[in-house]
């Protein structure tokens, strides 16, 4: 069989149903059976389609011996060049790592069965570019063909190399143009559109980062600025210590008195706030210290530190006004075995003391002064005598602020209910907030037919992420600080203070 310009094809003959053929090779077709003629070019598997074109030749049905013999019947097969079986493709593929700046992928495009495939064993086929929508062009070459014989469409392998980056890339795709067709015209035209995008862990990373992030930046506003602020005021303990030290050495020098000392116990305590600061900054899963025990207790016992380092400073006149109070009444000569002044000859007599005893001390030493003093006038008139008590009683009276106005501690259980309650809570809102903040990125951004991988995209999942934690926070500290329930925590923390101090001086 002869191609109208080269080259030969083949032409084979299968029955079919009903036909039958002899030993001689004749068929014998009943009425309104059929035969079935094969083109193929020579050579070549049966399955396989040749080149495009029409093919022409003449049959004859029947047997030379035949008298008559048989006419010749013409025969003419057009085999039409490769066709895409569809008009548009649009397919998405993943971009493994978004810093790649150029990669290749590969795309199944379907062509029409039984029309002219090229021979793809010398080298592949240009058929198009495609254009990024943000800049950039893609190279579409055609580099296999699957077609195993049981497809019901044969695909065209696509390599499209040249891939700068995640958007939309869309182009035509000719898979034969007109010099590879036997009529002079392409092949109809294959809208392609491929959508690049990262993988999807990649945006789910990035907003993990930005609520890692924004949660980063609550803790150092609720907790590491505020142990930084403490940690310095621990610092200034030590000038505050000299200060008091120096006020006492001065009211004391060369007296027995002035044996009395805290350094030791003072070195103990300022260990001890910064062993409490340590076990605050260790709480890596805390956004805030309102509700932290150590916290709590280091603001505690600073606070105390400051008040009794201020009563070291005054401890020192106190000891040298009951000093000469003592002098005074053992010069008058009265009153020789009397227990007040054995009492104020042991606290003249000086010692190493804890802190926490000097609120005791001072008490016990203005209480010894006042009673000295009411030796020496205990001749007076009633009116005198309340004079005096009344302008030597001041200190001590002074010193019992709010002594039956002390306010009420909490009960311990409902304490720790609600802060097992606040802490429970936060860790559920950030859960929610990561939830809300990767259901809405993904949806917004990477979910459906979209380009994602830009740093544009990138730098909005950030933006994304980061602001619905923030949103979440400041609802939550709204929620929390009601206008009439709200108190500053180391106000609270002083008023605690002064309470138990008035405990103790009461």
């Amino acid at each position: 069989m002869s191609k109208l310009g080269p080259p030969l094809a083949a032409l084979s003959i299968e029955p079919d149903a009903g036909v039958t053929k002899d030993k001689h090779g004749k068929f014998s077709v009943p009425q309104y059976g059929a035969l079935l003629f094969n083109l193929k070019e020579a050579g070549t598997a049966p399955s396989f389609v040749p080149p495009s074109g029409s093919y022409a030749t003449q049959l004859v049905l029947g047997s030379p011996c035949d008298a008559p013999p048989s006419k010749p019947t013409s025969i003419m097969i057009t085999v039409g060049k490769v066709q895409p079986a569809i008009a548009k493709l649009a397919l998405m593929v993943s971009r493994p790592n978004p810093w790649t700046k150029s990669w290749t992928t590969n795309v199944d495009a379907p062509v029409k069965p039984r029309t002219a495939l090229p021979d793809l064993s010398s080298g592949s086929r240009a058929v198009g570019i495609l254009q990024r929508d943000s800049g950039g062009l893609a190279t579409v070459t055609w580099t296999a063909t699957k077609d195993d014989g049981n497809q019901k469409y044969p695909e065209a392998t696509l390599s499209v190399a040249d891939l700068s980056g995640a958007g939309s890339y869309s182009g035509t795709i000719v898979l034969a143009d007109e010099k590879q067709g036997y009529d002079g015209k392409p092949s109809a035209p294959l809208d392609l559109t491929i959508l690049v995008k990262d993988d999807w862990w990649w945006p789910a990373g990035m907003i993990f980062v930005s609520v890692l992030i924004a949660f980063l930046v609550k803790r150092y506003l609720g907790v590491q600025r505020l142990v930084w602020n403490m940690g310095l005021e621990e610092a200034s303990l030590g000038k505050e210590y000299q200060e008091a030290q120096r006020k006492f050495i001065a009211a004391t020098t060369g007296q027995p008195y002035g044996e009395y000392s805290i350094l030791e116990d003072f070195g103990k305590q300022r260990q001890k706030v910064l062993d409490l600061i340590a076990k605050v900054e260790q709480a890596w899963g805390i956004t805030s210290i309102d509700d932290n025990q150590d916290y709590k207790n280091a603001s505690a016992l600073l606070l105390a530190l400051h008040h009794q380092l201020t009563a070291w400073g005054d401890l020192g006149d106190e000891l040298s006004r009951l000093a000469e109070a003592l002098h005074a009444v053992q010069d008058g000569g009265q009153h020789g075995n009397a227990p007040e002044i054995d009492a104020a000859e042991a606290l003249l007599t000086g010692q190493t003391i804890n802190l926490e005893r000097i609120d005791a001390l001072s008490t016990e030493v203005l209480q010894a002064t006042q009673n000295l003093n009411g030796l020496m006038l205990a001749q007076t008139d009633a009116v005198g005598r309340n004079l005096v008590k009344t302008i030597f009683g001041l200190g001590f009276r002074t010193a019992r602020p709010h002594s039956k106005r002390s306010p009420k501690v909490s009960d311990e259980g409902r304490v720790a209910f609600f802060s097992r309650a606040i802490r429970e809570g936060d860790i559920a809102i950030a859960v929610f907030a990561l939830l809300i903040a990767e259901l809405i990125g993904f949806n917004t951004k990477y979910l459906g037919f979209k380009a994602f991988g830009t740093v544009k995209d990138y730098v909005d999942l950030f933006v994304w992420g980061a602001g619905t934690k923030a949103t979440i926070d400041i609802v939550t500290v709204c929620s929390i600080k009601s206008p009439h329930l709200s108190i500053d925590s180391s106000r609270a923390l002083e008023l605690l203070c002064l309470y138990q101090h008035s405990r103790r001086l009461g």
